[in-house]
């Protein structure tokens, strides 16, 4: 038989994701409470509650049904979400190798762009230190 402390682990965790990724949304946690609070079916207040562990009454089972409902959704739409960008990330990839394949040119003849009279940095250390001591 399912107990209270029960419930309340299966629907605390859950609940504190979507609120999380709703106050990410809205920009507003106590907007988010009200957005997650609305599509499980519940007030605003039980859902501070019960995430403020405070003591409030349980859970109804469409709550919990309908919680369990949205978080697995929320859980696709981030699993989509990641294939994406996945792919996105992919498709610049290849449009750089792409790019980098269109030059034609080969490794070691890129163009200097050191001029004839300049040393190099690490020649010019060694003076820069010196100086102090003149």
């Amino acid at each position: 038989m399912l107990t209270s402390s029960d419930a309340f682990s299966v629907v605390t965790p859950r609940l504190s994701l979507l609120v999380k990724r709703a106050e990410y949304a809205t920009g507003s946690r106590m907007l988010a409470y009200a957005n997650v609070a609305r599509a499980v079916g519940t007030s605003a207040s039980w859902v501070r509650k019960v995430l403020g562990n405070q003591p409030v009454a349980e859970p109804s089972w469409r709550v919990v049904t309908n919680l369990i409902n949205e978080y697995e959704a929320a859980c696709a739409r981030l699993e989509e979400d990641v294939a994406a960008e996945k792919a996105r990330f992919l498709a610049l990839s290849r449009e750089s190798h792409a790019v980098v394949k269109a030059e034609d040119r080969p490794l070691g003849a890129a163009k200097s762009v050191r001029k004839t009279g300049a040393r190099r940095a690490s020649g010019m250390v060694p003076d820069m230190v010196d100086e102090g001591r003149r």
